[in-house]
């Protein structure tokens, strides 16, 4: 076709549009215009009820404000518990910063990705590059090529990445972007220390707490008036964890006819709350799940025993005894609980799972692990507390008291931690620890252990004043006690309970558990044990004011001890004695009680009794008007109580000190700031 016959081809065709309709047509050539691109915009929907991370939303801002100037892209690894909100924080930080970021958002869940365990990078790489643009037909097959080729696609603009439920920090790599002004969120269970190394910052997310945790449920309500002490209660069964937290609340809103007192009292018993904490295709056990089965098998095992242990933190060498391990390997393997953050890492070397994380390291040892070995694992914790109980015991007390139960606490490491200042910091850190071994021991039947243990806390829960666990302790100690058809040890801790109820002013409660501890020491024919009793029936009728009958019990008690060669319980007796007179106003008499006392006293090293001594002397000397005197005697009874750890001695020698001292006294401030200081730390009014 010539020239001329091309042209009039072309004026002879009719078009519409980019549509040219002609007999018969040669060459044609159409120019269209290019398609709009968009930028990616991948961010899944931000959360309702998003509250508080403050503190983690400035850090994130902060990381990107720093990237601007970096040669690469700052990277955020948001880590923290199952269920705690990583993805929602990254993603409401995203969509309230998405216009800084022209190059837009990709947004990969890694678990959408991942094969027999393992995450296919290529695949999201994949994914990424199609999102900017790339036609399949483009895309390399390798990795690595992909990973070029994505750093090249991303050098010209400004993008956030965001990459969820990541398990390694090879997962991240080959994903980073080109350009240096980007942002990469990784959200991940895991710590991904191999990622901080390469230079990316640790953003860890901590469960929400009583108020935080409120205003998620309120708003997910959308009630008014809601109880905030009953929310609070709910936020406390949640563990603050927001997971639980939104279940809880789909859970009621999806029940009408019940209200939050109700569904609190559903979530109150342990046994069932992971399991209760479901709604629809959401349950938190099943969150935890999904962080066991990618524990390596020794980091389960460790998990399983977290699980049969009491108490809330605990110190890694009951792990260590627990498992038959040394102490490192005890802290490697929890080390590995930590990276997963089913664990958290305390101070003074201590270790810490969330409330939750304990009710589902129960179900997952109740199911992993036998029921014998469950109780071999138990006896061997039982036995590590009450061991170290019994040392320190002895190191705050002395070894003179009198103790039925003759402790090995050879195996004890004593170092430091076991002189009196250290007994007595051990025994009040493990309290809860102490108390629920206790229970664990009285749960398996192991009689001989609960009441021991009662022994073995008479320095803590006298010393501290810690009655409820005090009052739970000789109760449970009574009852075992007697189940294993041992009076003296059943007299034994009724008279421990009567002296919690004595302080507690329950005075008829406290006659009836002696009555019962009289009852067991006539049964046991000891003597000593019958003293004991008399000696509890003094201090009783000393706080009713009874002072008489007193001293005449303290006086019967001296002389059974006295029959049996109880030196220190004769000691005892007479500062009872030396008390009740200065109660009574004969302090004269009472100092000559006091001096016999205190020869025994130290002549068997009790400085701690001594000094309870030198408390009733400086009351004695004050009302005898020998001041100087009475503050000697008081001063050094504040320097061993506080050598000791015993504030509420402290306190009792401060007060009486501060009646002796003249305002003008180089001590009197002194003396003041400490006794408000010890008021606040004791509770003491």
């Amino acid at each position: 076709m010539n020239p001329q016959s091309e042209m009039d081809h072309v004026v002879r065709a009719r078009s519409v549009g980019n549509v040219l309709q002609a007999q018969s047509v040669g060459t044609v050539n159409f120019s269209l215009p290019d398609p709009v691109k968009r930028a990616p915009s991948q961010l899944p929907p931000a959360a309702r009820s998003f509250v508080n991370r403050h503190r983690e939303l400035a850090a994130l801002s902060k990381l990107a404000e720093r990237a601007r100037t970096d040669h690469g892209p700052a990277v955020a690894v948001i880590t923290g518990l199952a269920g705690v909100g990583k993805t929602a924080t990254c993603v409401w930080w995203g969509h309230q910063h998405r216009d800084e970021f022209d190059g837009g958002q990709l947004y990969a869940d890694l678990a959408d990705y991942r094969s027999r365990g393992a995450v296919d990078v290529a695949d999201v790489l994949g994914a990424f590059l199609r999102a900017l643009g790339v036609h399949d037909h483009y895309i390399p097959i390798g990795l690595s090529e992909r990973a070029a080729l994505f750093r090249t696609r991303t050098t010209a603009h400004r993008m956030l990445i965001m990459l969820d439920n990541v398990q390694q920090p090879a997962q991240v790599r080959p994903l980073l972007p080109g350009a240096g002004a980007s942002v990469v969120l990784v959200a991940s269970r895991r710590q991904l220390s191999g990622l901080l190394v390469d230079g990316a910052s640790l953003v860890n997310l901590k469960p929400l707490g009583p108020s935080d945790g409120s205003l998620v449920v309120s708003g997910l309500l959308g009630r008014e008036g809601v109880d905030a002490g009953t929310l609070a209660e709910l936020v406390g069964l949640c563990g603050g964890l927001p997971i639980a937290l939104r279940v809880a609340a789909a859970r009621l809103m999806s029940r009408s006819r019940w209200s939050l007192p109700e569904l609190v009292r559903y979530l109150t018993d342990e046994q069932c709350r992971l399991r209760r904490l479901a709604h629809g295709d959401h349950a938190v056990q099943t969150v935890f799940d999904v962080a066991y089965e990618d524990l390596p098998k020794r980091a389960k095992d460790v998990y399983h025993i977290v699980g049969i242990l009491p108490g809330v933190d605990f110190d890694p060498d009951v792990i260590a005894t627990a498992m038959n391990v040394d102490h490192d390997t005890a802290n490697d393997l929890l080390g590995a609980l930590c990276e997963a953050n089913l664990m958290e890492e305390l101070p003074d070397d201590r270790y810490r799972p969330h409330d939750l994380v304990r009710l589902h390291a129960r179900l997952r040892a109740e199911n992993a692990i036998s029921g014998q070995e469950r109780e071999v694992v138990a006896r061997r914790i039982v036995e590590w507390y009450l061991r170290r109980a019994a040392a320190a015991d002895i190191a705050v007390l002395g070894r003179e008291r009198w103790r039925l139960a003759q402790q090995d606490t050879t195996a004890v490491s004593v170092s430091d931690e076991f002189d009196a200042r250290g007994g007595m910091a051990w025994l009040e850190t493990e309290r809860a620890n102490l108390l629920g071994a206790v229970r664990l021991a009285a749960e398996y039947g192991w009689h001989d252990r609960v009441w021991q243990f009662g022994e073995a806390l008479w320095a803590l829960y006298y010393s501290g004043k810690h009655h409820q666990d005090w009052v739970e302790t000789a109760e449970l100690g009574a009852r075992a006690a007697r189940a294993a058809d041992n009076p003296v040890a059943e007299a034994r801790a009724y008279v421990y309970l009567a002296r919690a109820r004595i302080e507690l002013g329950e005075f008829d409660l406290a006659t009836a558990a002696l009555e019962a501890a009289q009852e067991a020491a006539a049964k046991s024919g000891d003597r000593r044990a019958v003293a004991t009793v008399i000696e509890s029936f003094g201090v009783l009728h000393r706080q009713q004011g009874r002072l008489a009958d007193a001293i005449d019990d303290f006086q019967r008690s001296r002389q059974l001890n006295k029959a049996v060669g109880a030196q220190r319980g004769v000691a005892m007796q007479s500062y009872h004695v030396a008390d009740t007179l200065v109660r009574s106003g004969q302090p004269q008499q009472a100092l000559a009680e006091l001096a016999e006392a205190a020869s025994v006293f130290r002549q068997i090293g009790d400085d701690l009794a001594e000094a309870r001594l030198h408390i009733v002397r400086g009351r004695a000397l004050h009302a005898l008007g020998r001041n100087d005197e009475a503050a000697d005697s008081l001063r050094t009874a504040v320097a061993t109580t506080r050598e000791r750890s015993q504030p509420i001695k402290e306190v009792q020698a401060l007060e009486a000190l501060l009646e002796v001292l003249p305002p003008d006294a180089d001590d009197h401030d002194s003396v003041t700031s400490r006794l408000r200081q010890l008021h606040s730390q004791t509770g003491r009014p």
